[in-house]
């Protein structure tokens, strides 16, 4: 210690080296400190991680907390949602009992005399009677409106189904079945059991007339093929006469499935028809598709105006969509230009029937037909005669079509008046209806 004062006064000024000389050299404290150090980062490390792990206690309370609160609310929902089911139920009963009541206490009233001359006839064909199910034939099986998938199922299957048939009967000379008889059997050749067809085939009249009445033309954007969907129950229900028009006949239906057995061009129709995704839709080039519904349209179709809309409105609608025309598209056009080109012809029809309804009675027995006949379709000529017979309807085959005709319109007449009409006249409905399907007012089919 003397050498090293001695030499630190020597080398430092005198309060440097009393400052120097005044402290206290501890070797063990210096060899301490990197020990001092490392406790101390350890124990910050410590404090660090008990700080953390308090943190995800805290988050893991949190979720729990949250979680119980999900919980409860979906309980709450489902309780909600039975309770709005079970109201639904109870409203609907209240309005099954209300209606019930109305027809018991309408039933209870007896209308006035004056009321029971003036009731309206509401003509319906014999074959669109088919869709009026009775709950008889269910046996208790319950009848609820099909859904919009098994419509389209169905409504594929039934098209191509019908196709086969009809080639089948065309091929062997048979008349065709008409749709309406055609879709009951399909039901019942489908599940075998009457009861259980029968329950079947009502679920598809009750879905397609409620699922029609949604349908909204024109309607686009993220609902376009939804609204396509419901395009196509929508014609399925007029071709079939599930939805109801005076201007209906077989030949509405002909009409498609011709347009439809073409253009699958000896494919699967039952396929196609049923696509849903927008990329897998049938189009139909321009070029091919207007020879098409013309060849279509004269035999199945109606005038000469609906010939030409119907061809302007296909072109625009395939100009639409670089040249080429949807197929369901197409039929939709073909279904509203038939219908209104029907709907003139029964117009006429009608007032045809009024202006040679000799007694005003607004029922035509078989001596004013005969007299019809002979003012209107004088130069229409019969089957197998000139066109410059004198007397069409005196020749035996003119007698023969007129009988015929008369026959038929009075099985129509007969199947929808009330009772105690006579039995031996036919209504302006059913000879119109008749009268189309003999094409009284348009050329013969191509």
């Amino acid at each position: 210690e003397s050498v090293l004062s001695a030499l630190l006064r020597k080398l430092l000024t005198p309060e440097a080296a009393a400052m120097l000389l005044a402290r206290d050299f501890d070797e063990d404290d210096y060899l301490r400190r990197p020990r001092v150090e490392a406790e101390l980062k350890a124990a910050q490390e410590r404090e660090d991680r008990e700080a953390y792990e308090a943190m995800l206690e805290a988050l893991r309370r949190d979720k729990e907390a949250l979680s119980s609160k999900l919980t409860a609310a979906e309980e709450r929902s489902e309780s909600l949602s039975e309770s709005l089911r079970q109201a639904v139920e109870e409203k609907q009963g209240l309005e099954k009992e209300l209606v019930d009541v109305k027809a018991e206490v309408a039933a209870m009233k007896p209308p006035p005399a004056a009321a029971v001359e003036e009731v309206c006839i509401v003509f319906r064909p014999k074959a669109l009677q088919l869709y009026e199910v009775p709950d008889s034939r269910l046996k208790g099986k319950p009848a609820v409106p099909m859904g919009l998938t098994g419509i389209l199922t169905i409504i594929a299957g039934v098209y191509d189904a019908k196709v086969r048939a009809d080639a089948v009967d065309d091929r062997q000379n048979n008349s065709r079945q008409g749709f309406p008889d055609f879709l009951r059997d399909y039901f019942l050749n489908k599940y075998g059991l009457p009861s259980i067809a029968y329950a079947n085939f009502k679920s598809l009249i009750l879905g397609v007339r409620q699922l029609a009445a949604r349908a909204t033309p024109g309607e686009r954007g993220p609902m376009m093929l939804a609204a396509e969907q419901l395009d196509r129950v929508r014609v399925f229900g007029l071709a079939s006469g599930i939805l109801e028009r005076r201007a209906w006949t077989e030949a509405l239906s002909d009409l498609l499935l011709m347009v439809m057995a073409r253009a699958s061009r000896g494919g699967a129709i039952r396929d196609w028809l049923a696509m849903r995704d927008p990329k897998d839709v049938v189009f139909l080039e321009l070029s091919y598709a207007v020879p098409l519904v013309d060849e279509a349209w004269s035999r199945y179709g109606v005038d000469e105006e609906g010939r030409l809309k119907l061809a302007e409105a296909v072109t625009a609608s395939a100009l639409q969509h670089g040249g080429r025309v949807g197929l369901h598209e197409c039929l939709k056009l073909m279904t509203e230009v038939w219908l209104e080109s029907s709907e003139a012809i029964y117009q006429r029809l009608t007032e045809l029937f009024e202006k040679h309804d000799a007694n005003g009675d607004g029922t035509m027995d078989l001596m004013e037909l005969r007299a019809l006949f002979r003012a209107e379709f004088r130069n229409k000529p019969s089957k197998g005669e000139d066109s410059d017979s004198d007397s069409d309807d005196e020749t035996v085959e003119g007698k023969d079509i007129i009988s015929h005709f008369f026959s038929e319109a009075l099985l129509e007449t007969a199947a929808s008046s009330l009772p105690g009409s006579d039995p031996d006249a036919l209504l302006p409905e059913a000879f119109a209806f008749v009268g189309r399907k003999y094409r009284l007012l348009l050329p013969p089919p191509a």
